[in-house]
């Protein structure tokens, strides 16, 4: 992602939530873009922002890639409620994808079509 696409997820979120994308350099997988990082502030959650954000990375994406993947682990039920209301499938689990404090965590990897209207 460059910064001037991070700056304008900044701007649009008024500094209380901000989200990194990327879009593949390898050839072969130039039309995957992945939502790899999001954040919003403790003021701000509960609010509509969050999904608001994912909307918006997802309508910036549009054009630019044909679909984006993203990872969220299994233990997090707010991260996957919202991805899932904003579209995303679950295609798989990848155990012990995480180590935080000496435990691991499984993750779900979820992705969503910008291409095709079921998805896949």
């Amino acid at each position: 992602m460059t910064q001037k696409e991070m700056t304008a997820i900044r701007i649009l979120t008024e500094t209380d939530a901000e989200a990194y994308k990327s879009i593949r350099q390898n050839e072969k997988e130039q039309h995957k873009g992945s939502l790899s990082g999001m954040y919003v502030r403790w003021n701000a959650r509960g609010t509509g922002l969050a999904m608001a954000l994912v909307r918006t990375l997802l309508s910036h994406a549009q054009g630019k890639v044909d679909l984006v993947q993203l990872s969220a682990a299994v233990s997090n039920e707010k991260a996957l409620r919202l991805y899932l209301g904003c579209g995303f499938e679950i295609y798989g689990t990848e155990p012990r994808s995480l180590k935080v404090s000496g435990e691991y965590l499984d993750e779900a990897l979820m992705h969503i079509s910008l291409t095709e209207k079921n998805g896949k």
